[in-house]
């Protein structure tokens, strides 16, 4: 199948959970809080999610800098339970 025509593939709500590797309840909450990827209409009745949107959502929610500001912070504390040898 072609690459681009994969990223944007829509999948239902369903699977969107289950790509974001979270539950449909987790997810019902976040999409009552507004945080979940862009909606696409397929149709009056059907809705799904883009791969790629579902993929940029991830991305952005990504904490690896944030942990590295949290273990810069910390530091300090560990230094005084831990001192060094």
């Amino acid at each position: 199948m072609d690459s681009d025509f994969e990223s944007v593939r829509v999948v239902s709500r369903r699977k969107a959970a289950e790509l974001a590797d979270v539950s449909e309840r987790t997810w019902d909450r976040l999409e009552a809080k507004g945080d979940v990827p862009a909606k696409t209409r397929l149709s009056d009745n059907r809705i799904g999610y883009r791969v790629v949107d579902i993929k940029e959502w991830l991305d952005a929610r990504r904490e690896a800098d944030t942990w590295k500001l949290i273990g810069n912070a910390a530091a300090p504390v560990v230094a005084k339970v831990r001192p060094a040898r």
